[in-house]
């Protein structure tokens, strides 16, 4: 069994090596290239791998991974933070994808009893993909992927009720009031359990581990953290994802979820990666071709179906055309724990073997096509936004709700809205905020904020927020699709406005700077530029040539940072630099320094060390004139390299 799991992994990993790196060089997702390793070396394909346990097996630890991350990401403060979206936005996306089904499957010859299974089926989407979706393309700041993310989380929240309910479909009979009851008690026990975990046990615990300083024994008591989490929640009978999601949160409020998150990165990468192999090969290619029309029509309504659902609670929630399109797009596919659940509906007699093969030949395409039409959705959003801007005009001094000339105009109210704002309001800066988040918009409007809820993107909102009179505007938000969509509306609304731009990675740099953004700030490179700093202040380096060196890397949009290979003059000046040091000593009586001056004593030509500061009493001489005259008690700061101050000591003592 062992050997034959060995020659599985290996089969697994070598073609997906050769089909991904394949993709990457087409341009298309990896996600779709592991998908079609699956089903070349499935047991529909060429049959190189026969038995899918042992893979699914890992597939599932995959899942359980992804979802631990971006609980250690997300942390409680933003689950709280989307609370109203979890409930309101799933609660109703759930409910209107099983209504659209029943009403649907009701043309299709099914009775109302499977009409209600298959809308359970359909409610539910691929949370590791969407997961991953929210991680690489939209972040977990971005309206459309706290949307996204909130609906998943109640999607597997619903798992469990859906079950319970099954045998009431075929006429069973369950004790409703005490299911209820256990439902309550795994719900108060989960959120006792977070509670303790965050309190009490997690901080101490994992400051003994840190503390070892052992590699090996931190990230043996985190994944031990997970898998003892999950194995709890599988034994109240919740998903093992949401259990992996749950551990994470309990991590992600320690002070180490960086460090925790970064040893779990390599697994998690590697295991998802064999769940999308492992949905690959589900897919029966021989019924595919003999049914392909049934199949596309039942993907088109799949896909139709759940777009509506997820559109219509995200535009409920945020009136974003943009985010609520996203969002619609993010979740429309079937999950993978709908694959469970599909075989609990064939053992009550729900759903037949063809309505089955049906359903895993629409839920694997759902998951191949989804990345690709993300992509094609985030490019039609841009165009149709263009286009729709450019045929429609606004009076921007109508609109002007603040009656603010000559002002800031912030976008996002999240870390880094709040601290530009703090730094406008101390410097006497007029400025307006535009925030998504309802919920932030009525609190900071109450303490006197002039902030608006709405859509950065959307001329109207800009308009309110004063950008015909403005003269800077800050995006702070972290989402790409956004940014560029928000680039095009502001400089079309006012071209003489200097718009500022924090992104994320460098990579939608050179994009953003196309649409005539002024300043764009990517995290990557700037927290690079701060450690940087500061290990040239440790060296002693002047703050001036710190700074130059600073608005040098900027000012050529950090190309330094791009083609380091090619700043080797940099390198050598460094290495120059981390032979010299600072040297406090005390002018005795009598000594060589006693009386002269510093051009009379000149250190700097026979030591090449220099007297840059002294100390006479309690008055303090920066970078002392060479007539300066020295005197016994003076302390002096000598600068040169390690050699040459120790030459200068003995002379001087």
């Amino acid at each position: 069994m062992e050997h034959h799991l060995l020659k599985d992994l290996l089969i697994i990993i070598s073609t997906s090596i050769f089909v991904v790196f394949l993709f990457h060089k087409l341009k298309l997702p990896s996600i779709v290239g592991f998908l079609l390793t699956g089903m070349l070396i499935g047991p529909f394909g060429l049959k190189l791998i026969s038995d899918l346990s042992q893979v699914q097996l890992i597939a599932e630890v995959g899942v359980i991974l992804i979802l631990f991350s971006v609980g250690i990401e997300f942390s409680l403060t933003k689950l709280f933070a989307i609370k109203r979206n979890v409930f309101v936005g799933g609660g109703l996306q759930v409910g209107i994808a099983i209504a659209l089904s029943v009403f649907l499957s009701s043309f299709l010859n099914f009775n109302l009893n499977q009409a209600i299974f298959i809308g359970f089926l359909i409610a539910l989407s691929s949370t590791a993909l969407v997961m991953k979706i929210i991680s690489h393309r939209l972040g977990t700041d971005s309206p459309s992927g706290r949307l996204s993310l909130s609906i998943s989380i109640f999607q597997d929240l619903a798992i469990l009720p859906m079950f319970l309910f099954i045998p009431l479909l075929v006429g069973g009979e369950i004790k409703i009031e005490e299911e209820i009851i256990i439902l309550l008690g795994k719900t108060l026990f989960i959120v006792g359990f977070i509670f303790v975990s965050v309190k009490y046990i997690m901080p101490n615990l994992i400051f003994h581990i840190a503390k070892t300083r052992i590699k090996e024994l931190f990230i043996l008591v985190i994944l031990s953290i997970c898998i003892i989490t999950v194995w709890i929640s599988s034994l109240i009978g919740i998903s093992l994802a949401l259990g992996g999601f749950i551990a994470g949160l309990v991590i992600s409020e320690t002070e180490y979820s960086e460090e925790a998150l970064s040893n779990i990165e390599p697994f998690k990468e590697v295991f998802a990666s064999f769940f999308f192999v492992s949905v690959g090969m589900l897919l029966d290619i021989n019924f595919l071709l003999h049914n392909y029309g049934i199949v596309l029509l039942a993907l088109f309504l799949l896909i139709t179906i759940k777009f509506i659902s997820a559109f219509i609670p995200s535009y409920l929630l945020t009136k974003s055309i943009r985010a609520s399109v996203l969002t619609g797009l993010t979740v429309a596919q079937i999950g993978e724990f709908a694959f469970v659940l599909a075989i609990t509906g064939i053992s009550f007699g729900l759903i037949d073997d063809f309505t089955h093969q049906l359903f895993l030949a629409t839920t694997v395409l759902s998951i191949t096509i989804n990345p690709i039409m993300i992509e094609l959705g985030m490019l039609l959003i841009n165009n149709f936004s263009e286009k729709y801007k450019k045929d429609k005009s606004i009076d921007n001094e109508i609109h002007n709700i603040f009656n603010l000339s000559n002002h800031l105009i912030i976008i996002g109210f999240g870390l880094n809205g709040r601290n530009l704002a703090a730094a406008a309001k101390f410097a006497n800066i007029p400025y307006s905020v535009i925030e998504m988040n309802p919920v932030t918009v009525r609190e900071e409007a109450k303490k006197g904020e002039r902030i608006i809820f709405g859509d950065a993107t959307r001329e109207l909102i800009l308009s309110k927020a004063g950008i015909a009179t403005a003269k800077i505007v800050v995006s702070t938000i972290p989402d790409p699709i956004a940014e560029r969509a928000i680039a095009k509306s502001v400089k079309r609304m006012n071209p003489n406005v200097y718009l500022i731009i924090r992104t994320r990675y460098d990579r939608e740099m050179e994009p953003l700077y196309s649409l005539g953004v002024d300043e764009v700030i990517p995290e990557e490179f700037e927290t690079s530029i701060e450690i940087f700093t500061r290990v040239l202040h440790i060296f002693n380096v002047p703050s001036e040539d710190i700074e130059k060196f600073a608005n040098y890397i900027r000012g050529n949009r950090y190309e330094l940072f791009r083609n380091i290979k090619k700043s080797i003059k940099h390198k050598v000046f460094l290495s120059k630099l981390s032979n010299h040091r600072t040297y406090a000593t005390k002018v005795n009586k009598n000594s060589f320094l006693d009386g002269k001056s510093l051009l009379e004593s000149d250190l700097r030509g026979k030591y090449s060390t220099a007297i840059i500061a002294v100390q006479r009493s309690s008055e303090v001489i920066i970078n002392p004139p060479p007539d300066f005259r020295l005197q016994s008690g003076d302390i002096i700061l000598l600068f040169g390299s390690v050699e040459n101050i120790e030459i200068v000591r003995k002379v001087i003592s």
